[in-house]
């Protein structure tokens, strides 16, 4: 059920919509954490850290993203829909603009655009850390939802 529940999320712009604003609003605290220093999230990821922002959405959904390089940006393909620290960007960019990179390819790119900072492993860590439990906590309320939906209902229907 765990597949099916992933499925689910990576398919809901709503939902990865959440794991980003999450993402993108506890971000300070971590900068602040390692860097004492106050920076936002999206000055952060959309001016240089592009690539690490799509290595944690990589990471948080095991996998189930496809990366999308252009010669100064990168973003996410997540479902059907493209984000990177903005949220859903398929209505701000011009996908002709992008090209698609395995895993092995992208590591190269990385090299390119990425500017690695003190400290910038360690948040991508703590952001991974958070999102994967996150997702771990939808997975199960969503679990629970289709519990209660396909067994519990119908068998109290039965009853009455």
């Amino acid at each position: 059920m765990k597949d099916y529940s992933l499925s689910y999320i990576i398919n809901n712009p709503d939902i990865i919509e959440d794991f980003i604003t999450t993402l993108a609003s506890t971000f300070p605290n971590f900068y602040y954490k390692y860097n004492y220093v106050h920076r936002d999230a999206i000055s952060f990821y959309y001016l240089g850290h592009c690539p690490s922002f799509a290595r944690i959405l990589y990471a948080i959904f095991n996998g189930n993203v496809s990366f999308y390089v252009s010669e100064s940006h990168v973003i996410t393909k997540i479902g059907d829909n493209f984000y990177d620290i903005r949220g859903y960007v398929n209505d701000r960019i011009n996908l002709s603009d992008y090209q698609e990179y395995s895993l092995e390819e992208f590591s190269f790119a990385e090299i390119a655009l990425d500017k690695f900072e003190d400290h910038s492993i360690e948040i991508e860590s703590d952001l991974i850390f958070l999102g994967k439990v996150k997702l771990n906590e939808i997975i199960l309320n969503h679990n629970q939802y289709l519990i209660k939906k396909l067994v519990i209902t119908p068998l109290f229907k039965q009853k009455n």
